[in-house]
């Protein structure tokens, strides 16, 4: 048996890995979301990137989360990130045609975190007080480059 064991390569070193370096231009970015489950994890992968500037979050009152619980969470992830404030705001809460296609318990599982077990920290800043589509106009006509839309729900607030 010590024969087989001296027989294996040896293991491998590990050696601790840089941060990755910050790009000098950051792309800058606006996440609309309906805040359900998914885009939760989205939205925290996305404003730990180095190379992005997460400039808003707008959340469409007409997916899964309402607009108010919605916009409370989305702060409440840039919270948990650690991230620097940015506007959040929410759009309409009827869509342009049609009825709601979400079932209200999917709603409300979605407002409150129902079953993730995730307990969010308030919000360094308060909500924009303003509509989706002016922090949409506002972050992309202050901005001096193009910004990108990153869409994770519905395309009511576009």
């Amino acid at each position: 048996m010590e024969n087989a064991v001296s027989n294996l390569p040896p293991l491998p070193t590990i050696t601790p890995h840089a941060a990755p370096p910050v790009p000098a231009n950051p792309r800058p970015v606006i996440i609309d979301t309906d805040m359900g489950a998914d885009d939760w994890m989205a939205i925290l992968y996305l404003l730990q990137r180095t190379d992005l500037d997460v400039r808003a979050i707008t959340v469409s009152g007409t997916g899964l989360a309402h607009c108010e619980p919605g916009v409370q969470n989305a702060l409440g992830l840039v919270a948990l990130a650690g991230h620097a404030p940015i506007p959040v705001a929410c759009g309409r809460e009827t869509p342009l045609a049609g009825k709601h296609a979400f079932p209200e318990g999917w709603r409300t599982a979605a407002d409150t975190l129902l079953s993730t077990g995730i307990t969010l920290p308030e919000g360094q800043n308060p909500a924009s007080g303003k509509m989706a589509i002016e922090v949409l106009a506002d972050a992309i006509q202050s901005s001096p480059e193009k910004v990108h839309l990153l869409i994770l729900g519905p395309l009511t607030n576009l």
